[in-house]
């Protein structure tokens, strides 16, 4: 090997190297904000005595994202879905709280509406479609022989959703936040680079075919 191609790939190698750490170390980042938000919101949960507090700690993993904004983006479509559920179970339940069989229609054509509108929508809208539909029933079902208890049942989840929801987005908002306008701008800051060289390498005749079809394949 020449002494040109040594000194070529050691900074290859380094670059390469500081790639995968700060890969690593954003990961890891993740992971412990993820597991802040999940204990905080247990620990809230069991201080204020709500009924589930398994409820608010599974909220935060499943609105987790590297990204603060799409975590504040699927809180807000969670919040919203899970209030619409809450409200539509006291609905039904106060419509039919002694018909036992039209009460299971009730809440039957809700769900069916709900998954309806899931299919019409992309994104957070149908997930929050998705969370109307069967927070209804999980409200619901459980006071089917007790229909005064809706209520109490609607508060507690309502209660533990949104306070895994706002845990979340304060813990991946204060704590060492990850932009997505950030993670754009280094993403176009990037393919403008290598969109400068490629055409440096192209004037001056040192991109092979083969690398120059690739190259066209990636653009298109």
């Amino acid at each position: 090997m020449s002494t040109a191609g040594l000194f070529t790939r050691v900074p290859i190698t380094r670059q390469a190297l500081a790639d995968t750490m700060r890969e690593e170390a954003s990961i890891w980042l993740f992971v412990a904000k993820t597991l802040i938000a999940l204990f905080v919101a247990g620990w809230i949960a069991m201080r204020v005595d709500l009924p589930s507090p398994s409820t608010a700690m599974i909220t935060t993993l499943i609105v987790a994202n590297r990204q603060s904004g799409l975590v504040l983006a699927k809180s807000f479509y969670r919040g919203i879905g899970t209030f619409a559920g809450a409200a539509g179970a006291i609905a039904i339940v106060a419509t039919f709280p002694q018909q036992r069989d039209l009460f299971l229609v009730a809440l039957s054509l809700w769900i069916g509406l709900c998954a309806g509108g899931a299919t019409l929508y992309r994104n957070f809208k149908a997930y929050a479609f998705v969370l109307a539909g069967y927070t209804a029933a999980i409200v619901a079902l459980p006071v089917i022989d007790n229909p005064p208890g809706v209520f109490d049942s609607a508060v507690a989840r309502l209660s533990e959703v949104l306070l895994g929801v706002l845990v979340s987005g304060v813990v991946s908002d204060v704590v060492f936040p990850t932009r997505m306008r950030d993670v754009l701008r280094r993403t176009a800051r990037d393919q403008f680079a290598h969109f400068t060289d490629f055409i440096r390498a192209s004037f001056a005749g040192a991109v092979p075919r083969d690398a120059m079809e690739n190259a066209h394949l990636r653009f298109v």
